[in-house]
This record gives C-alpha cells, structure tokens and sequence, in this order.
C-alpha cells in the first residue's frame, strides 16, 4: 500500500506533513499530491494541488461529530413527531413548546396512562439532551459519543468500506507505523506554489516571521514527503475523489412508463400475478 518517498520528490500519491486543513488548525495536517505525475515531472503548473489528510481520531471529533449532529437530529425530529402522533398531539406545538412541556400538559395525572407517555416523551428529551451536548462539545470525546455508540460505529463502518461520500480512509500513511487510521478530505482541494512543492520535496523547516501558502506548522517543525501510496490505492483515492465532483443525475423513469414496459414484456396476467403475491 506504501513505500517511503525519495526525499527530493513529490509526485502524485506522495503524502507530506505540515499540510492544511480548514478546521483542523493545531492538529497535525498531512497532504497527498493529486496533481498529475507528468505535469509534476515536467514542471508544467504554477500549482501543485493536494488533498488534506487528518488522523482518524481527529476526524471523529471534528467531521465526525458534525454528521452524527446533522443525522441525529433528522432522527430524532421524526421520533418526536411520529411519537406526538401516535399520543394525539398536534407536533406544531413544538412551535412553541418543548417535548416535556408537552408532556406535562397533555398527561399532567399519576394516571399509568398518562405516567407511560410522558416517559415516552421524556425519552426523546433525555436524546435531545445528549444531542445538544454533542453540537455544543460540552464533554470530551469518549463521554460526548458514549449515548451514541451504535451510532458512531455504523459511521466509522460507513467510513472504513469507503462508503461515506467526501472522505477516504488511509489505514496508515507512515511505512514503519502500527495502523491508527487515517482519513482523506476529499472535497478541501488546497495547493501550494510550484517554488514551495520544490521546497517540501527537500524539506523545509519552519520559516521564521512568515506564512507560506498552503502550509501549517503548527503541530510540525518540519515540511517534507513522508511516504507514497502505491498501486492501486492510488488509483483508488483518485477514482473517488473524481467521482465526487463528476456525478450526473438523471430523472427517474415515471411509473407509468416502467409499468407500461413490463406489462408489454411480461404480459399483463403475469404482471397483475406477481402484484398479488407481492400484496
């Protein structure tokens, strides 16, 4: 999957340290060249592109947390409402009501009933809770995540079989290093000058006074290549990354015409059987 990068190089698949990140600012960045080996090797761009690549660890707290937010919250805004439905209460009521002041205005008794459905909405507001602390980062990681721990692992799943659209999973990018995970951003294309890429390919220490286009050094003194990817990870990382950006979407066929062509296909009696069974 890798091989050490010859100090004095960067091609395509070379992953550098010092990199940058948007939001990622005092956490080590890395970088893996995406631009094309022959306009590298014959110097034919005043640019060299480069995609960020931040530990998995890091990932989980920044990128990570922000899906599980956006999916949780879709979650549970349905819960509430089918809930609400289900208790035959009108959910515009959230308008201007929280989940358990609904619930102790429409099942204020010690009555069982009324004792069930407001631990049933009482529920959701305990979830409502944990997700608030999640947007806010009020805890540290391990105790923020643990209500969502079934959660998290479909996530990193998601991430790990390359599944999540916009992230690429590295499970290392040192050659000597035990796999801790890593991940790619793939939709925070950055560069660096073509003087600067010459100078990474070398290494170049921290400069002193100065800010260099593309880099940060905020948790590394040293800017140089570090590894390479190989055949076909390479290939791999940048099938997905194109595919990101050069998706078509087409209309779906009307259900009219679908069931015209079956009908035709199959006839009509095998068609209006197969409904039956299927109903």
């Amino acid at each position: 999957m890798l091989k050490d990068a010859l100090i004095g190089t960067l091609t395509q698949g070379v992953v550098f340290c010092c990199a940058q990140a948007d939001r990622y600012a005092e956490r080590p960045v890395h970088g893996v060249i995406i631009t094309a080996r022959c306009d590298l090797k014959n110097d034919k761009v005043p640019l060299v592109n480069y995609l960020p690549v931040v530990r998995l660890e890091d990932w989980v707290w920044v990128d990570g947390c922000d899906i599980l937010e956006d999916r949780l919250t879709r979650q549970i805004d349905a819960q509430k409402k089918e809930t609400l439905a289900n208790l035959n209460v009108p959910d515009d009521l959230l308008r201007i009501h929280t989940i358990t002041e609904l619930a102790y205005l429409f099942f204020p008794t010690d009555e069982k009933k009324d004792r069930l459905s407001r631990e049933r909405l009482g529920k959701i507001s305990k979830r409502e809770g944990e997700l608030s602390d999640l947007a806010l980062r009020n805890l540290n990681e391990v105790s923020l995540l643990s209500p969502f721990r079934k959660e998290k692992e479909r996530l990193l799943k998601e991430l790990f079989s390359h599944k999540l659209s916009g992230y690429y999973f590295l499970p290392r990018i040192y050659t000597d290093e035990i796999e801790s995970g890593y991940v790619v951003l793939l939709r925070e294309v950055k560069n660096i000058s073509s003087s600067v890429a010459t100078c990474v390919a070398g290494g170049m220490s921290r400069p002193t006074n100065t800010l260099v286009s593309g880099l940060a050094f905020d948790a590394d003194e040293f800017a140089m290549p570090i590894s390479e990817l190989q055949p076909p990870f390479v290939e791999h990382l940048l099938q997905s990354f194109s595919m990101l950006y050069g998706r078509i979407g087409v209309p779906d066929f009307a259900e009219s015409q679908i069931e015209t062509l079956t009908r035709s296909l199959l006839g009509s009696n095998e068609v209006k059987i197969n409904e039956d069974v299927n109903s």
